[in-house]
């Protein structure tokens, strides 16, 4: 029997300069094979092979695929929370083990992705700085989230005992 979802949120990565950038570097072998195999001139002082640059435009083909599946997805029923950072990671935390929960701005925390700011806290977020912050015995996990009131909302509403108003996340 599956449990009634309380909240639910999948972010992607969709900052529009990390896109350029992506886009731009992948142009780069474009056109290179462009330049070797239509126009007939070599591309740049040292130029690869037409192979070289094929693969070349496979690698940075795959890495733009790669950032366009890759997902953060968030749910929580009665139960658990269920996080998975697809493909690298996939963790579902009962209700019961969690100590305290707060909505917080966690502020930036060297980047995006899964981040390990220590052996006992870790971050999953795609981007911004708002987020779950999810205390267990010896262990804090932060979730980030673009929907920081519906997700304060879920948590006041259906686990009023985790929240502690003097808890401020360190």
């Amino acid at each position: 029997m599956s449990q009634s979802i309380l909240f639910r949120e999948n972010q992607k990565f969709i900052q529009w300069w990390l896109w350029v950038l992506l886009i731009s570097i992948t142009a780069i072998p474009i056109y290179g094979l462009y330049k070797q195999v239509m126009i007939g001139e070599p591309f740049g002082s040292r130029p690869g092979s037409n192979m070289e640059l094929s693969i070349l435009l496979i690698l940075m083909s795959i890495m733009l695929l790669f950032f366009y599946k890759m997902e953060l997805r968030t749910e929580i029923n009665p139960k658990e929370i269920r996080i998975r950072f697809f493909p690298f990671s996939t963790k579902t935390i009962s209700i019961q083990e969690i100590d305290k929960l707060a909505v917080t701005d966690y502020g930036f925390v060297g980047g995006w992705g899964i981040r390990y700011i220590s052996t006992s806290k870790v971050v999953y977020n795609v981007r911004g700085s708002k987020g779950l912050y999810v205390a267990r015995k010896h262990k804090i996990i932060i979730i980030g989230t673009q929907k920081e009131e519906e997700l304060r909302q879920v948590i006041s509403h259906h686990f009023p005992d985790k929240i502690n108003d003097l808890f401020l996340p360190n």
